[in-house]
């Protein structure tokens, strides 16, 4: 089988579905007349556009490492931003400013 290389942008199931229900509405009831539908395919058309931009504006998000609003996963640049951001203290793992204390090399 043969694998596209092309970038698919997959957005979510809800996006552009009442577009997409009046498009297939006016075409059932103009017998599949693309000229008659001009003014649903232009809607549907738009939502689909803006949809593609926003996955793409979150997938370059993800790739830089900046958070997603809303997002339930973190990728690992995103994780290693808030760790250093936020770093956490282990009082099982000697850090180097206790290890200086101690007079450890």
């Amino acid at each position: 089988m043969c694998r596209s290389h092309a970038v698919v942008y997959i957005v979510s199931e809800e996006t552009c579905v009442q577009q997409m229900t009046e498009l297939f509405e006016c075409f059932k009831k103009n017998d599949f007349d693309q000229a008659v539908c001009g003014k649903e395919i232009a809607a549907f058309k738009a939502c689909t556009d803006i949809s593609m931009a926003q996955g793409k504006k979150i997938k370059e998000m993800r790739k830089n490492g900046n958070l997603s609003p809303g997002s339930e996963t973190l990728t690992t640049p995103q994780t290693n931003i808030l760790l250093r951001r936020y770093p956490q203290h282990n009082p099982n793992v000697p850090d180097r400013w206790s290890m200086k204390k101690y007079g450890a090399p």
